[in-house]
């Protein structure tokens, strides 16, 4: 092991991430630059110490080094490769260091998502792998654990690619040819003609297939069955799921390649036009936008430590699959600190908001009355129909939300919770975008909302997927917001806290805060959504 040890007279390595069996992954510090910034450095060593491997195995990581350097330096979401060199026969990759936690902290054996969170899911791994494979690179290690979630801003980052662990694996026979003879990847994420050594762009986009039907199933890829006669994969019989959804995930994990999406491209497009068909078939309740660079894109985040993650496409709302009820614990008391510099409603004024609401928009439209009969007498040259005169009053979003017959009955709750202050009138007002968290005290069952055009349609939303989950009739919404961060923490007892803030960070704060203020013990942050800010 390294750790203590400086490489290059720079690179100090400060303990150990992890370590297989091409190699071993360091934590290290950058000495040379100021403040000693955080990398991470990649060991990879020759299994065969045979003189005529080496040169071969420095040829093929001077080459996988440059495709490396090429995606990070073009990619925010690939970590961008500082610097790789050769040392005592032993080949070393200084990679940027991403803070956060990986796909498998989020969706751990025998928990399930939804299909519109699965659908999600899929379309932020494939809008990056599709970059890989523009490039005509493969992946050919994609599985949960090697994909990260950016704590920074939520974002998906693909690490640890699988070509330049051919060096660890290259071995020579007995004529003296040198070759690499252990297949690169993962047992059930790995398709057949991969083990076989022979990758295609297509073994990447059955390794993303599998994530989905793991995420569905709640079942680890190695351990469902196949067909005997076909090779298969059989899964359809182990979750919910509509069938134009499954023929897309299908499509993915085909045994034989020739029968799969060709390319993450190809995957990325058949579920964006899945997205938009049932988008246009049912009534709006999500809009949720494709990612981009954009600071107004969506942000939701599913963690175990504060991390986020963003939404990729429209993702039409679909029946959550109901998850055993979790043991009942003393039920906590839903509270919502705001924080004091976010501008999204606060819920603690529940009682009064209706009343300042229609008090507030009958002086405005008082106001507007008096300002016009003021304003049109000293008009000239104009003729004034009176019956061409209409009054108006400030807008106010209809409580009404159609659902599509798959969406849950909307489920009230005892105290609705009401439409926030009337806000002045933006240059854009479609960036109103109101979510919800909602959570079942007895069963810690919780439903999510983001991007609704009203706040009584984020809360429905919200409550009818926790009572779609829990079925205990106690579903509370703890937090909404409006263009802002909320945040969601719980505590192992069963304690609960919320918060949000137009700061991620100190949404995450104070809702970590007031779990403890509960009587909650070990809080953690287990959901985050941003909604985007108004500008």
């Amino acid at each position: 092991m390294l750790v203590g040890k400086t490489l290059r007279n720079r690179y100090k390595i400060l303990t150990v991430l992890g370590s297989g069996g091409f190699g071993d992954t360091y934590l290290a510090q950058d000495t040379d630059l100021p403040g000693h910034p955080t990398c991470v450095v990649k060991q990879l060593k020759p299994k065969d110490t045979n003189p005529d491997v080496l040169p071969i195995a420095k040829s093929l990581f001077d080459r996988e080094a440059e495709y490396l350097y090429k995606l990070g330096n073009a990619h925010t979401q690939i970590p961008k490769l500082f610097a790789h060199f050769e040392e005592n026969n032993e080949f070393f990759l200084v990679q940027e260091f991403v803070e956060g936690h990986s796909l498998a902290e989020e969706i751990p054996i025998g928990q399930r998502l939804s299909e519109s969170a699965t659908t999600t899911l899929l379309l932020e791994i494939l809008e990056v792998l599709s970059f890989v494979h523009q490039n005509n690179i493969i992946h050919r290690d994609i599985k949960l654990t090697n994909i990260m979630r950016r704590r920074q801003d939520g974002k998906i980052v693909l690490i640890d690619f699988g070509a330049v662990k051919d060096i660890s694996a290259l071995r020579t026979d007995s004529q003296g040819h040198t070759d690499v003879t252990v297949s690169i990847g993962s047992p059930g994420y790995m398709p057949s003609e991969q083990a076989r050594g022979k990758p295609r762009l297509s073994s990447d986009v059955y390794a993303v297939g599998m994530i989905g039907i793991q995420a569905l199933t709640g079942i680890a890829p190695d351990s469902l069955q196949e067909d005997a006669n076909t090779g298969e994969i059989l899964w359809r019989d182990r979750t919910e799921v509509s069938n134009a959804f499954a023929e897309v995930l299908q499509k993915m994990v085909f045994s034989h390649f020739s029968q799969r999406y060709k390319s993450a491209i190809d995957a990325l497009q058949a579920i964006q036009s899945l997205c938009a068909t049932n988008i246009n078939n049912i009534a709006p309740t999500e809009a949720i936008a494709y990612p981009s660079s954009a600071d107004s894109s969506p942000t939701i985040v599913t963690n175990t430590g504060g991390a986020t993650a963003p939404v990729s496409a429209p993702t039409t709302p679909q029946n959550p699959i109901p998850t055993a009820p979790q043991t009942p614990t003393t039920p906590q008391t839903p509270v919502t600190t705001p924080h004091v510099t976010v501008s999204a409603p606060n819920p603690a004024f529940s009682k009064f908001q209706p009343f300042l609401w229609f008090a507030l928009t009958g002086v405005i439209s008082v106001s507007a009355a008096i300002a016009t009969a003021m304003l049109l007498p000293k008009l000239t040259n104009q003729t004034v129909n009176n019956t061409q005169i209409t009054s108006t009053s400030s807008p106010s979003v209809s409580p009404t939300t159609t659902s599509s017959p798959e969406t849950p009955e909307p489920i009230e709750t005892e105290t609705a919770t009401p439409e926030p202050p009337p806000v002045i009138p933006t240059t854009n007002p479609t960036m109103l975008s109101f979510g919800a968290i909602a959570r079942s005290p007895s069963t810690q069952a919780k439903g999510y909302s983001w991007n609704f055009t009203s706040q009584m349609a984020a809360e429905t939303r919200a409550l009818s997927e926790c009572e779609n989950s829990s079925s205990s009739g106690d579903c509370k919404i703890l937090v909404w917001a409006r263009n802002a961060c909320m945040s969601l923490a719980e505590g192992s007892n069963g304690a609960a806290g919320s918060g949000w803030s137009t700061d991620m960070i100190a949404a995450e704060n104070t809702a970590k805060k007031v779990c403890q203020e509960y009587k909650g013990v070990d809080c953690t942050i287990t959901r985050t959504i941003c909604l985007p800010f108004q500008q």
